[in-house]
């Protein structure tokens, strides 16, 4: 009863007139907009997007609040893939100031957005519900120049955070004894790497709002790092020592294994951060 009264208060907060019809895209998805700025800017393929974001299993079961995040939630929008229906799709249709719903196929939305295995109890027809409003649209360049600082999280904050990120993202893996969360989306080939060798990656860092706050991919420059010589966090140099070449893999890292409670100049405190990496390398 709770979720439903949720859900009925947003089509209070945004609804426009009695309109409650979804239109089909031609790439499969469907929307309704209950504010349509037709003349206000829309973003670009690698702008970052600052929303009010909740979404639904199938419009009943909670999966995701951008409330309970505490810095803004913030998207980049990425370049449309090959099988459509994403909702990188859907985001594409807004304008700032809109607000809109978003029915996209929940098998894709966990295999090409979310990047991990499908939940044994989804079906084909499942859905996910998005519920967006984009209140304000940044360029990477000046995201990249503002290097903003997220607030600072106390260690309880942390927790539920991570908490919450593990069960919305479908992880079933088990953290390591260190509390390490190594996930392998690709398997990899070869000797793992061993104290000495060099390493050659690319790979994405951020938070668990999905805020970036690295990338070797937007650079195109990958990075080469010493195990065991270079200065590699923790929870980095763990995860990279049991990778093989040619793998895709997803570190999550507690701040204990990362920058701790008192952060550096990048990252600030009590933060977990999360990387995907794609190991180029090994000699």
């Amino acid at each position: 009863m709770k979720q439903t009264l949720i859900i009925l208060g947003f089509f209070l907060l945004f609804s426009c007139g009695n309109k409650t019809t979804y239109t089909k895209h031609e790439k499969g998805f469907e929307y309704l907009f209950y504010t349509h700025n037709e003349d206000a800017t829309k973003p670009k393929v690698n702008d970052v997007m600052v929303l009010n974001m909740d979404y639904y299993f199938n419009d009943d079961s909670l999966l995701f609040s951008s409330s309970e995040l505490s810095t803004p939630f913030r998207m980049k929008l990425k370049r449309s893939v090959p099988t459509g229906e994403t909702i990188d799709d859907a985001l594409s249709l807004l304008h700032i100031g809109d607000s809109a719903s978003f029915k996209i196929n929940a098998n894709l939305f966990y295999t090409i957005t979310k990047k991990v295995d499908v939940p044994l109890n989804v079906k084909l027809s499942d859905q996910i519900t998005f519920y967006v409003k984009l209140k304000e649209i940044i360029s990477y360049e000046k995201f990249q120049n503002q290097k903003i600082k997220p607030r600072n999280d106390t260690p309880k904050d942390e927790q539920r955070l991570l908490k919450r990120y593990i069960e919305m993202s479908n992880i079933t893996v088990e953290p390591t004894h260190s509390g390490l969360y190594f996930i392998e989306d690709i398997k990899g080939k070869g000797e793992k790497p061993k104290i000495g060798d060099k390493i050659t990656l690319n790979y994405s860092g951020y938070y668990v709002n999905g805020e970036s706050f690295t990338s070797t991919y937007e650079s195109g420059k990958p990075s080469v790092f010493t195990l065991g010589k270079d200065d590699l966090i923790p929870g980095f140099q763990e995860g990279i020592s049991m990778m093989q070449k040619g793998g895709h893999y997803t570190l999550i890292i507690p701040s204990y294994l990362a920058y701790g409670e008192m952060g550096n100049e990048l990252i600030a405190p009590n933060k977990t951060l999360i990387f995907e990496i794609d190991i180029l390398d090994i000699r």
